[in-house]
């Protein structure tokens, strides 16, 4: 119960406040009654090679993206996203999701999902793995 509590916690501090609960026994549990859908990940040397194949939305604060930002991304802070007016087409289009660290673009990944965007990619470790990638190519 500890363990749920910091989530609800943690997605507190981003902006969600109301949480209906958590899923008693994780994951495993609702695997073995529904299918479960998963998301596609991508190391930031992947993405590397890969970014000019799609759009790149960074899912940070305003004032994290102002702070620092991969080129051509657009900011669509988390906590907007599910009130986002995408003028994007859902069914070819590469999108390319990043945040902080990984917690938040993975949440993103979901909300698009649910929009009905297909072609979603999380960048494992965010802005953080994409800092460090692009420092050691220098």
């Amino acid at each position: 119960m500890e363990n749920s509590e910091a989530v609800i916690d943690h997605l507190i501090k981003l902006g969600y406040f109301h949480i209906v609960g958590v899923l008693e026994g994780g994951i495993e549990t609702w695997k073995s009654k529904e299918t479960v859908a998963s998301i596609r990940n991508i190391r930031a040397r992947e993405f590397d090679k890969k970014s000019v194949q799609g759009h790149i939305v960074d899912v940070r604060t305003e004032k994290e993206f102002k702070s620092g930002h991969i080129d051509n991304a657009m900011n669509i802070p988390l906590t907007d996203l599910v009130n986002f007016d995408f003028k994007l087409r859902k069914d070819d289009q590469q999108l390319y999701i990043y945040g902080q660290s990984g917690y938040r673009s993975t949440v993103a990944l979901s909300i698009l999902s649910l929009k009905g965007f297909k072609n979603i990619c999380n960048i494992q470790g965010g802005y953080k793995a994409l800092q460090n990638e692009e420092k050691e190519n220098q």
